[in-house]
């Protein structure tokens, strides 16, 4: 329940998979920007995006789903996505 919690999340977590991020420090970024926090993060991950080039392509996606209320922090860490994989449960080396 700790991770539902941080998460910003009042139902069970689903956890049959894991996103694996680049993403963006967010609570300074919501401090500064305030109500315009997300879209400051979208437009920082687009940049940062460009600048990677061809490094991001083993982590092809631009956008993660945590299913999480649109204003909770894990929704931040959704805006601030740069680049992202998406592993399976039991695709993790280890899960055993």
């Amino acid at each position: 329940m700790t991770l539902a919690k941080n998460l910003g999340c009042e139902k069970p977590v689903d956890l049959s998979g894991v996103y694996l991020s680049l993403n963006q420090g967010v609570t300074c970024i919501r401090d500064v920007y305030g109500a315009d926090a997300k879209k400051s993060l979208i437009v920082r991950a687009v940049d940062c995006r460009a600048r990677l080039g061809s490094l991001a392509k083993p982590l092809e996606l631009s956008e993660i789903s945590l299913k999480v209320p649109s204003n909770s922090l894990g929704a931040f860490y959704e805006a601030g996505n740069i680049c992202a994989a998406f592993l399976l449960g039991g695709s993790v080396a280890g899960s055993r």
